[in-house]
């Protein structure tokens, strides 16, 4: 199985230009660019954590 989504989303955040663009080379999610990427991979980890809190 593949990497759930909090791993994939630090993963996408220690990435850095020339893995990006390695790694989507021939993919439509280079039009979101590395900045866009990430930003959305901040997303999801911030709402993880607010997640965490209203369970407390």
């Amino acid at each position: 199985a593949g990497k759930d989504a909090l791993a994939l989303a630090r993963d996408i955040l220690a990435l850095d230009q020339e893995q990006f663009s390695a790694a989507f080379r021939k993919s439509p999610i280079k039009r979101a660019k590395l900045a866009g990427l990430q930003r959305n991979a901040a997303v999801v980890l911030t709402n993880d954590a607010h997640a965490d809190e209203s369970r407390v």
